[in-house]
Parts: C-alpha cells; sequence; structure tokens
C-alpha cells in the first residue's frame, strides 16, 4: 500500500509478475529436457523462481483483492495443465493451489468471509447496469472522461458517494469515449492476441525447427515458453479488465503495452527480424 493507492492495482501488477514467472519456470524445464544441462544446474536456476512464484501468490493473497486472488488460481491452473507432464512441477503446484483455496474458506479474502453474498451484492452489478444505460443513450460518441463520475448520483449504488469509472475495461471504453473506439481498441488488441495464441500453438514443443511455410513455425521450446509468459501475464490484465480498470496507474499501463508489444513481435512469421 505504499506504493500503489489501491489493493486492486499492487494485486494487477503482482498478477503480471506472477504469469511471467509462471512462463520461466516452464521454460526452465524445456530447457531441461531439450538441452543437456546438468539436472543440478537446472535445479539451481529453478529453486528461486520457484520461490519468488510462491512469494507472489501469498502477496497477492495478502492484498485481499478478490479479482487478483481468482486470477492468481486460474494462471496457475493453466501452467499446471502445461507442465502436467513434469510429475513434481504439477504436484507441487496442485498442493499449492489447494493451499490457497484452505486459506481462501478459512479466512476470506481481505477481511471479508467466503459466501455467495460477496458476488450476488457486489455494487459492481449496478455499476456495469449505469453504464450499459449510457451506452444506449449515446453509442458512438459516449459522455467523455470521467463521464460516469459526473452523472451518477451519489449515494444510488449502496456505499459509493462518488464512482471513478465502470469497473469494466470495455464498459468503461464503450461509455466514455463511444463503441466506434472501444470497438478500435478491441481489434487491435485482439488481432495481436490472436497472432499469438496461433504462433504458440504452430511452434513446435521441442527445440528442434520445422522448415515448413506455416505460421511462425520457427520458435524454440525455450522461445515458446518465453512467449507463454507474456501471454500469460497480459491475459491476467484481460481478466482484471472484466472485473475492474486499474490502468490510470502508470506502473501498469506501460507493461501491459509492453507486453502487448512483446507479443506482436514474437508472433511475426518466421521470415521476421526473430529469425535472423
Amino acid at each position: 500500500r505504499s506504493l500503489f493507492d489501491h489493493p486492486n492495482g499492487l494485486s494487477a501488477y503482482l498478477a503480471m509478475v506472477l504469469g511471467l514467472g509462471l512462463g520461466l519456470l516452464i521454460k526452465v524445464l524445456a530447457d531441461r529436457e531439450s538441452s543437456a544441462q546438468a539436472v543440478t544446474a537446472v535445479t539451481q536456476r529453478t529453486m528461486p523462481l520457484v520461490g519468488a512464484v510462491i512469494l507472489c501468490l501469498i502477496a497477492i493473497f495478502c492484498t485481499g483483492s478478490r479479482n487478483g486472488v481468482l486470477i492468481a488460481l486460474v494462471l496457475v491452473a493453466i501452467a499446471l495443465y502445461i507442465a502436467r507432464r513434469y510429475r513434481w512441477a504439477w504436484l507441487s503446484g496442485l498442493m499449492f493451489l489447494v493451499a490457497i483455496a484452505t486459506a481462501v474458506f478459512s479466512f476470506g479474502i481481505g477481511g471479508r468471509t467466503l459466501s455467495f453474498a460477496i458476488f450476488t451484492d457486489d455494487p459492481r452489478v449496478g455499476i456495469w447496469r449505469l453504464a450499459i444505460e449510457m451506452i444506449k443513450q449515446r453509442p458512438l460518441l459516449g459522455w467523455g472522461f470521467s463521464g460516469l463520475r459526473e452523472l451518477y448520483v451519489p449515494g444510488s449504488i449502496q456505499s459509493y458517494e462518488i464512482i471513478f469509472h465502470a469497473h469494466n475495461i470495455w464498459l468503461f471504453l464503450a461509455s466514455e469515449s463511444g463503441l466506434p473506439v472501444a470497438m478500435g481498441f478491441c481489434v487491435i488488441f485482439g488481432t495481436i492476441l490472436y497472432r499469438s495464441m496461433r504462433a504458440y500453438l504452430h511452434s513446435p514443443n521441442g527445440a528442434e525447427e520445422t522448415h515448413s511455410h506455416s505460421f511462425n513455425s520457427g520458435l524454440s521450446a525455450g522461445d515458446k515458453a518465453i512467449m507463454l509468459s507474456y501471454l500469460l501475464a497480459f491475459s491476467s490484465c484481460l481478466m482484471f479488465g472484466l472485473l475492474d480498470v486499474v490502468l490510470f496507474d502508470a506502473r501498469l499501463n506501460v507493461p501491459v503495452w509492453g507486453l502487448l508489444a512483446a507479443l506482436y513481435l514474437l508472433s511475426r512469421p518466421s521470415s521476421s527480424l526473430l529469425s535472423r
């Protein structure tokens, strides 16, 4: 809290770090399988990463952010599925997932006990309704940035005297800047993310390279794991955007655009600079 003015901001930042850390762990496992490195050398590289990932998960839990805990569990589950053939990694991750889930059910999240009420009575549902109504009234140009804050009637939603944004990045853009701007952002983000996923899925699983002309088939196993780390980190931003808008902080905004740029570079065809 000494660095970020809201727990969700800190949690979103840690979720990006967690995604990068999980990808690096999978890269180390891929290096162990595809190279002649000694097992002890790989273990020395793995243990600090494992410790950092565990500390990151604990820190996300301690922020008290429901969004952050949920996203962290999703990221770890994805990483465990990808690393399912490494039995020790899969079992270790599964045990830590159970530990986090047990802590959530035992102590709650941020002082709030876990119950369906924290989801069904969430004030954000009312905020989303307001944003949707704003979109219906002015779909093309929106209400201008800070439009929701200016139009909101204090106290009309329980516990909210003022609302700064729509608590959803897409509703925020559509209601305040209009549907064309929101759709333009979706096209940019969606195209790069689609190309990245396609490049990741079409790359070989091993370190060998194929000479076919398929879409970016020249990624080695290590590069593929690096792309996975960027995909996990960027996916955490997208998932956070479903429930909150934290990109007003430059410490979050700048890394997000950096992740997007990295995904764009790695997803370029094999004839690009990457293959040279």
